[in-house]
């Protein structure tokens, strides 16, 4: 948070709702998104403005959008900048405090896309429990234009007529890693 004029703040109140704050010069808008938080469980919440107005708040929660309707006053431009402070984990004086960790904390000059807020928590979200190879019969890599089984089960297989190498999901080409069937 910023100091007495809270230039930007980000909060959760009462384990229910996830508010951001943004002040320009003269003005404050203030977003709750309705989220409840489990205890013992990491979160990843991002804030985003695009420097616009009150319109332009987003807040984000596991990579998804889950506000971005201001629920009270008006924001224009630029963000406030009185030099004070910058908080994390609790207001001026300690007041506030985060009631929990807090880990990985960023600051950007521009707005993050959706798809960019996505892709971090894809990249960084918790490990699962979930056992993927738990029931698999066969995966198929499609490494090098082989169909290859590289489950415990080793069900190869064989391609049949020609299969025509594409972009693969990672917008990658030439490696062999995907095909039109």
């Amino acid at each position: 948070t910023g100091g007495s004029t809270g230039e930007f703040k980000l909060t959760v109140i009462n384990g229910s709702q996830l508010e951001a704050r943004f002040a320009d010069a003269s003005n404050a808008a203030t977003i709750i998104a309705a989220q409840t938080f489990q205890v013992d469980t990491w979160y990843q919440v991002y804030a985003t403005y695009d420097g616009s107005n009150q319109n332009g708040v987003k807040l984000y929660v596991n990579g998804f959008q889950v506000s971005s309707a201001p629920s009270a006053g008006s924001v224009l431009g630029a963000l406030a900048s009185t030099g004070d402070s910058l908080f994390v984990g609790a207001d001026v004086g300690g007041a506030a405090a985060v009631q929990g960790s807090v880990d990985q904390v960023r600051i950007y000059n521009v707005e993050l896309s959706a798809g960019q807020i996505q892709d971090m928590y894809v990249i960084e979200r918790p490990p699962t429990s979930f056992d993927f190879t738990l029931g698999l019969v066969a995966h198929y890599a499609f490494d090098d234009g082989a169909l290859t089984d590289s489950s415990a089960l080793g069900n190869n297989a064989a391609a049949t007529g020609t299969p025509m190498a594409v972009t693969d999901r990672y917008n990658a080409s030439g490696n062999n890693d995907a095909y039109q069937l």
